[in-house]
């Protein structure tokens, strides 16, 4: 092993332990002094920028996340694993973009369609792009290729409770729950699924009730009764009674 290649696992080891502790600004400053002071080989400076990138994202810190990405991607253009996180450090960022982030997630499954963790993230962001029926369409898909995982059906229901779909998403976590009964994160899922469709039927009724009320004109009406006399098609149409106190009769022997 080569003296550079040993300062740079002794430097990127005391980084790591660092962010084991939870110090993520100081295993981030260990690393930009690592680069510094070492002239690295591609791989392991593509190892590096991408560690950098996942503990920034760690602290919030999603645009230095999404530089270092893309820095590691300059090394390695055809890794689906960074242009998904690259898309994720635009998705998960307030200040992002959610369109960017589609580009991102498509060059991924691109480049691997074996993950439908990456069809999940495809799907839940198309939606937020307003491209609901492609979105619901490919959430669905993730949801088939992988119904019992925990991690793809959270991103599955949250992209069609986003789609205003929630009863899609009840039936998608039913069958989950239905493949594992015991999985306590499938359970929750099926909760939350659950009330969200209660909650838009209940609104449902609300705004039903609402229009009803603001359109008296509308609200039924009594009908006369209509009954057949005599013969032929002559129809005999009584006036509705009003309900008045019996009348009591006597009879006259």
């Amino acid at each position: 092993m080569s003296r550079t290649l040993t300062y740079f696992e002794s430097g990127f080891a005391s980084a790591t332990a660092l962010a084991e502790c939870g110090r993520y600004s100081e295993a981030r400053r260990a690393l930009r002094g690592l680069q510094a002071s070492v002239d690295l080989e591609p791989a392991a400076a593509r190892r590096l920028h991408s560690t950098a990138a996942e503990w920034a994202m760690r602290a919030g810190r999603f645009p230095e996340a999404r530089k270092h990405w893309k820095r590691a991607l300059r090394l390695a253009p055809n890794d689906a694993a960074g242009h998904f996180a690259l898309g994720r450090a635009h998705e998960a960022d307030p200040f992002g973009c959610d369109r960017t982030a589609v580009r991102r997630y498509r060059k991924a499954i691109q480049l691997n369609a074996n993950l439908p963790i990456y069809r999940a993230t495809l799907g839940r962001a198309l939606v937020r792009v307003d491209n609901v029926r492609a979105g619901v369409k490919i959430l669905c898909r993730a949801a088939e290729a992988a119904p019992s995982d925990p991690e793809v059906l959270e991103i599955v229901s949250e992209g069609l409770r986003e789609a205003g779909q929630p009863q899609v998403a009840f039936r998608v976590m039913s069958h989950a729950r239905f493949l594992a009964p015991d999985d306590r994160a499938i359970k929750k899922l099926w909760d939350r699924s659950r009330f969200s469709l209660t909650a838009a039927t209940q609104q449902a009724h609300r705004d039903n009730d609402e229009r009803t009320a603001a359109r008296p004109e509308e609200t039924p009406a009594v009908l006369p009764f209509l009954r057949i006399s005599g013969t032929g098609n002559r129809i005999r149409q009584d006036q509705g009674s009003v309900r008045t106190a019996p009348m009591l009769r006597l009879r006259t022997d």
